[in-house]
């Protein structure tokens, strides 16, 4: 089923042979680039008032889904598999070169036990999330409200409620702080020095 506005710009939607089961693609405003999807049951949507740019894949029993007034700058990749989610929240902000990626597209086994270790997992992204130009985030990850990661941070654990986060893996360095979407490039004064000049969010929380 695909369900959306005339605007939605989309490069390519690409099913695979086998992939003959329920998928669904919902999408709305705008949405440019592409859409893959590998296996059955796929699903990906698109909030309302959200723009994204880039690639996405959708393996089998997999789920992509962005929520409401969020932004992706450019070329963003996700990828999914093996019943794996990428959950993002409301009013998130994700700039350009981002990676978000459930698994590590082969697998790694323990020579001894011949066990897997690297199973995939979801990565869940909350409301009001900044992540930062060439930010990773891998499977696993959870990013609570109200956050930012840094431009490069690599994204692997649990990052509390309005934090910042940086490096490589990424760790908070600040917490109790919030952000907003005011373009300092745009804004006509030439120094924003408190909250008092910006319309505040219902994302103000101090970190739990």
């Amino acid at each position: 089923m695909f369900a959306g506005k005339k605007s939605a710009q989309i490069r390519e939607i690409l099913i695979s042979e086998s992939a003959w089961e329920e998928m669904t693609c919902l999408f709305a405003p705008s949405l440019s680039g592409s859409v893959k999807f590998y296996g059955d049951f796929g699903h990906f949507s698109l909030g309302a008032m959200s723009s994204f740019r880039g690639q996405v894949i959708v393996g089998d029993k997999c789920k992509v889904s962005i929520g409401n007034k969020t932004t992706v700058t450019k070329n963003c990749f996700i990828n999914t598999a093996e019943e794996t989610d990428v959950i993002i929240g409301d009013d998130c902000m994700i700039a350009s070169d981002t990676i978000l990626r459930t698994h590590d597209s082969h697998p790694i086994f323990d020579v001894i036990t011949q066990t897997r270790i690297n199973i995939a997992q979801s990565i869940i992204i909350g409301n009001h999330v900044w992540l930062g130009d060439q930010v990773i985030v891998l499977g696993g990850a959870k990013i609570e409200d109200g956050s930012i990661i840094g431009i490069r941070g690599l994204v692997t654990g649990i990052i509390t409620n309005n934090s910042i986060a940086v490096g490589t893996p990424a760790r908070v360095i600040r917490k109790d702080i919030a952000w907003e979407r005011p373009n300092l490039n745009k804004t006509k004064l030439n120094v924003l020095y408190d909250a008092s000049e910006v319309e505040c969010s219902d994302y103000w929380d101090k970190t739990k």
